[in-house]
């Protein structure tokens, strides 16, 4: 007995075992066989507007639209022979908007009336398929689509008097959006078994991309009526070497003046999608080469261009070389061009310390056009940075350029710099860093005699950090010009002078000619507390130039930075002060901002600006505002945790003062709320109070209210708004607007 209960429990466990592997098999297999997925989607949308406005007891602006948009699109996407051959997927549906406006605006005994009724309905469909069989070298791709949707356009201010936004919808943008194509590969794929795989190599591949982009909207206020189509043929003959014919053609039926074709052919180390490839010609040599045709025919541009290209990178353990050697000719309804441009660079490193860069580079253009001229452009330059591990590092350049151009000159350009900057070896707390720039140039002007310019730059740079709380920076500029620097035609070559100096209102242009300018900036920054930060900051700029009145300006700022988990705040204050040879100005702005949230119930923010100028003719002005808004929220304390109210309040004034005697000022209060009895849905109001105050002309009050309820469902959203503005003085006006909202998708 006891052997045969022992047969049986084994025999029932094996019997287990094998129903076991039988439903992992099963569940497995009906895992992996492909779903056919369908869906039929409908939307329905429907918005109206109402606005009047009354102007001192009078109808001003009557204006009301109904908009309304409908579409039903039915989707189904499957795979062919259960995913050996390929998949596809298509949709088919239509889509019908329409507005009809009405804005009535009354001026005195005239009435002016315009009225709209657009409607527009298009196709919706979406053809994709994708036939790539396993064993077969071949993938083709054929799509077609045209699901773009209707969307409104509205009318925003009538006026800068308006106290509510209108708002009124007037146009549809919608029209046909058709995107066809065929993209076709031929040639080895993955997929592919061994044997298919090792005689398909041999063989070329091929890349036909065919696009064709329709777009016409005849109805909307831009209308548009165009066609683009494209067609790219590519051929792989061996490994990186591809052939390429590309055409464009683009049809605007409406503006043929911006009709053009293009032809495009291509031979060399350009694959399919126009990336760059580079072959191995050794172990330390790359290259990539390619010759390009390009004829583009257009109204007023039509041209034929012929470029060659031969691209190398150099690579060996202690230096590596770069070159982009090109050659383009262009012949266009101006002549003919030869642009030759042939760049070298090359970078390395002789020992641990030091590292090197050379730059040679020629560009060469020759032009015939009704007056003929050339142009080259030779430069040759050098960096050497050395001495990296020392106390002090020890970095020079130097650049030499010939700028030649028949018809206006000729230029010959010497740069040289050396700088000088300390590193943590030498000092950790102080950081030292100085440089020399010298620049020379030799002009020959053709309708004039030699001439002669050079600028000098003399930089230094000290930051010293005594403490964790406190670092001092100090910086000085000295620039020396002399000679006119107007006929230096060098393009390449370092620029050491910039346009302008100072900051703000002090900000004025450094001249052609000989001039000396001294610019220093002396910044502190400490940092009492672990999230506060404080920083001083002068920096003085004088010019001096030949035959001119000396400028200069002063400009003095202050910063003041907090970060905490609740607490931000920043403050800015900078004071500028300028003497300029057309007279003296000065300014000040102080803006600031702080936000305060304790807990996610609460969020408080205060920001202010305040700015004064005093101009060059006397004249003054001044402008100040300030704003503050507190907002409350209470959650749910049971369940999931959600939001069920906001309360929102501000403050706000705005003041501007001018020395004429104008002067206004703003003041606003503002409350609001937005209450969830259910989390899609929502009650909302606000409320904003303004008293409008002028020195020349009648004060006013303004009032301005707004409800709304909406609910935000998955398939059905709508909103029901209603606003009032009211303004006693100064032109009373009473505003209501009107406006509901629904979307259903089913």
């Amino acid at each position: 007995m006891k052997s045969m209960s022992y047969k049986n429990l084994l025999n029932r466990v094996k019997f287990c075992r094998l129903r076991l592997v039988l439903g992992l098999l099963l569940a497995s297999s009906s895992v992996s066989l492909p779903m056919a997925q369908a869906a039929l989607v409908g939307e329905a949308e429907l918005g109206y507007v109402d606005y009047r406005a009354d102007v001192n007891g009078a109808r001003s602006v009557d204006a009301s639209a109904f908009r309304q948009r409908y579409s039903l699109l039915y989707s189904k996407s499957d795979v062919l022979a259960n995913g050996r051959l390929g998949k596809y997927r298509f949709s088919l549906g239509y889509e019908w908007a329409a507005v009809d406006s009405k804005i009535k605006e009354y001026s005195g005994v005239q009435t002016s009336v315009e009225s709209s009724s657009v409607s527009a309905g298009h196709l919706l469909f979406r053809g994709d398929v994708i036939l790539s069989p396993q064993q077969l070298p071949i993938k083709l791709r054929a799509f077609s689509h045209d699901l773009k949707r209707a969307s409104f356009s509205t009318i925003g201010y009538y006026g800068a008097s308006n106290l509510i936004e209108p708002g009124i919808t007037n146009s549809i943008f919608g029209g046909t959006n058709i995107q066809s194509g065929v993209y076709a590969e031929v040639g080895l794929k993955e997929t592919m078994s061994q044997g298919g795989a090792s005689f398909f190599a041999r063989m070329p591949r091929l890349y036909i991309d065919y696009r064709d982009n329709i777009i016409k909207d005849l109805d909307s206020l831009s209308p548009t009526d165009s066609r683009m189509k494209k067609l790219s043929f590519v051929s792989l003959n061996k490994k990186d070497n591809w052939f390429h014919v590309r055409t464009i053609n683009y049809t605007d039926y409406l503006r043929s003046t911006n009709d053009y074709n293009e032809t495009q052919v291509i031979l060399g180390t350009i694959d399919q999608h126009m990336d760059r490839k580079w072959v191995d010609f050794s172990n330390w040599i790359k290259l990539s080469a390619d010759g390009q045709f390009i004829k583009h025919t257009e109204y007023n541009d039509n041209y034929e261009s012929y470029e060659l290209n031969l691209f190398g990178i150099a690579s060996r353990s202690r230096w590596e070389a770069r070159s982009f050697n090109t050659f383009r000719r262009t012949l266009d309804l101006s002549g003919l061009t030869y642009d030759t441009k042939i760049p070298l660079y090359v970078t390395g490193y002789a020992g641990p310390d030091t590292d090197w860069r050379v730059r040679v580079s020629t560009e060469q253009s020759k032009v015939s056009l009704i007056q003929d001229y050339d142009t080259s452009d030779t430069l040759v330059s050098y960096r050497i940075n050395t001495f990296k591990r020392e106390a002090f590092t020890l970095a020079h350049t130097g650049a030499i350029e010939s700028y030649e151009h028949t018809d206006i000159g000729k230029t010959l350009s010497l740069d040289a710099r050396v700088e000088i900057a300390s590193s943590r070896r030498f000092s950790t707390k102080l950081g030292i860093i100085g440089s020399y720039n010298i620049t020379s140039a030799k002009n020959q002007p053709i309708n004039a005699s030699e001439n002669s310019s050079m600028t000098q730059v003399f930089d230094l740079k000290g930051v010293y950090t005594p403490t964790n709380s406190w670092k001092f920076e100090l910086e000085e500029n000295v620039t020396i010009g002399s000679g006119n620097s107007s006929d230096d035609l060098t393009t390449q070559s370092y620029n050491t002078q910039s346009s302008s100096v100072g900051t703000g209102v002090s900000s004025f242009n450094v001249p052609d000619d000989s001039y000396t300018r001294y610019r220093t900036m002396v910044k502190a920054d400490w940092q009492p507390a672990a999230r506060l930060k404080v920083g001083f900051t002068v920096t003085d700029d004088l010019l001096q130039a030949k035959g001119k009145k000396t400028e200069h300006g002063t400009e003095y700022a202050n910063t003041i930075d907090f970060t905490d988990k609740r607490l931000t705040a920043r403050l800015t204050t900078r004071y500028t002060t300028s003497t300029l040879s057309s007279g003296s100005l000065s300014g000040f702005s102080s803006n600031g901002h702080i936000s305060y949230s304790p807990d996610r119930s609460l969020d408080n923010s205060v920001s202010y600006y305040y700015g004064n100028i005093n101009d060059r003719d006397g004249s003054k002005y001044s402008s100040f505002t300030l704003r503050q808004s507190a907002n409350y929220f209470l959650y749910t304390d049971y369940g999931i945790s959600r939001r069920i109210l906001e309360l929102n309040q501000g403050l706000e004034y705005e003041g501007q003062s001018y020395s004429t005697g104008l002067r206004r000022t703003t003041k606003s209060l503002i409350g609001g709320f937005r209450y969830y009895p259910i989390s899609r849905l929502f009650l909302a109001g606000r409320a904003k109070y303004s008293l409008l105050t002028y020195e020349t002309q009648t004060n006013a009050t303004q009032s301005i209210y707004n409800a709304t309820i909406g609910m935000n469902f998955n398939l059905i959203q709508a909103t029901i708004d209603y606003s009032l503005g009211r303004q006693n003085g100064n032109g009373n006006r009473f505003e209501r607007r009107f406006e509901a909202n629904l979307k259903k998708v089913f």
